[in-house]
């Protein structure tokens, strides 16, 4: 059955820093945030690709996608 199959559970923990600074101009904000800090590998999705055996028999290969790994960010707003 075509798409019956379900997918690993997933997990991810994200943690974010926010340093406010108010200026005479506005709210300036400086964050930095780690994505999946965990670095746990969460299956995306899986990839078939038809090969052949050393014997002439066809399969199917499963490949798995995994989102990304750890992820680190960086980043500034400024509201007025």
């Amino acid at each position: 059955a075509l798409y019956s199959s379900r997918l690993p559970a997933y997990h991810r923990l994200d943690v974010r820093m926010t340093r406010r600074m108010q200026t005479r101009r506005g709210d300036l904000r400086v964050f930095l945030e780690l994505i999946n800090l965990a670095n746990r590998e969460n299956v995306f999705a899986y990839d078939y690709e038809r090969d052949v055996r050393k014997d002439g028999t066809a399969y199917l290969a499963q490949d798995t996608e995994s989102w990304f790994p750890l992820l680190p960010s960086i980043g500034l707003s400024w509201s007025w």
